[in-house]
């Protein structure tokens, strides 16, 4: 029986795509039915909401919510549910400080425009095509990623071993902290957080903005708190960085280019170092104990041409998948 936790749930994924299957431990009790929405209730500025392809069990901090096909085509009830304004609307019933959660009763009141049945089964064709289309420009991304990630293997091995052409050459192995200085990123006080301005870098990418940079350079920042724990971004300089990322200080651009580190940090997981207990959080110690295997900089930078052209053709593909998203929203007035 698949079991689905808030973390299983993806802001931008329509469909639910992962979910634990029978596990030792299971306290979850909540069922649920094939084609009906999940929508994470807690921390609901998340904005996850996903359709379920099969039955199975989920988080008590889930809703539940099934469309009443006397009133909607079911298939056109993620499309209205998954939007900004609902969002909007269920994140102004959040209850509590540290965990918000939204109440069903709240969200229930929830207001939108339907058209006729008829029009709505050829508004839900419409939406689906186009849900069809922005899924292949999304499989396109993925598998441009995953020749990317071939090409490194091809080049430089799991990291740089030595069965590669530039793992050969890379004898030189050297623990982090021998070649970068690591921080932590510093606390930005909710008055100081702007809607533009300077970016505000957490652990999953832009959180906010201000108007002060904490750096003047170009670095990684690597997520060191909950679910992000360990991802890494390639940020340009200026900006702020928070206190749940740590960041490159120092760096060493006779030994590593930063765009190639970049691709070499994002492929290791980074995570397995996280503590066990609690909420997962990572210090700097193991960034700093980790051991680099250094290929030559020509090498690398023959990589970066290469990665260059790839995140190029994936910028063209996000952009039409920006598109689509557009025509969708003006399809339901949204």
């Amino acid at each position: 029986m698949p079991v689905v936790g808030l973390e299983h749930l993806e802001p931008d994924e329509i469909w639910l795509r992962q979910w634990n299957v029978n596990p030792d431990e299971n306290t979850f009790t909540k069922g649920f039915k094939k084609g009906q929405l999940l929508f994470g209730r807690r921390r609901a500025y998340q904005k996850k909401m996903s359709l379920a392809p099969c039955d199975g069990i989920c988080s008590g901090d889930i809703t539940v919510i099934a469309a009443r096909p006397e009133k909607i085509v079911p298939e056109l009830l993620p499309y209205y549910l998954r939007t900004d304004a609902f969002f909007d609307f269920a994140m102004r019933g959040s209850g509590g400080s540290l965990s918000p959660r939204v109440k069903w009763s709240h969200i229930s009141d929830y207001e939108f425009d339907l058209p006729p049945m008829d029009e709505q089964k050829k508004l839900a064709e419409l939406l689906w095509a186009a849900n069809d289309l922005k899924e292949s420009y999304k499989k396109a991304i993925n598998a441009t990623d995953e020749m990317l990630k071939a090409k490194f293997r091809e080049m430089f091995g799991d990291a740089g071993d030595d069965s590669s052409r530039g793992g050969a050459e890379a004898r030189r192995i050297r623990k982090g902290k021998e070649l970068f200085k690591f921080s932590s990123g510093k606390f930005l006080s909710s008055e100081k957080r702007l809607g533009s301005g300077i970016p505000v870098y957490g652990g999953n990418g832009i959180a906010w903005y201000t108007n002060k940079s904490l750096i003047n350079f170009d670095t990684l920042v690597f997520g060191r708190v909950g679910e992000y724990c360990g991802n890494v971004r390639l940020v340009k300089h200026p900006a702020w960085i928070t206190d749940n990322a740590i960041f490159i200080q120092d760096f060493k651009e006779k030994v590593f280019d930063l765009r190639f580190l970049y691709h070499y940090c994002k492929w290791i997981d980074f995570s397995r170092f996280a503590s066990e207990t609690g909420q997962p959080k990572i210090t700097q110690a193991p960034l700093e104990d980790f051991e680099y295997k250094i290929p030559p900089l020509s090498l690398q930078r023959e990589f970066v041409a290469i990665a260059d052209k790839a995140e190029s053709a994936k910028a063209n593909l996000k952009k039409s998948i920006a598109a689509i998203d557009q025509v969708m929203k003006g399809l339901i007035n949204q």
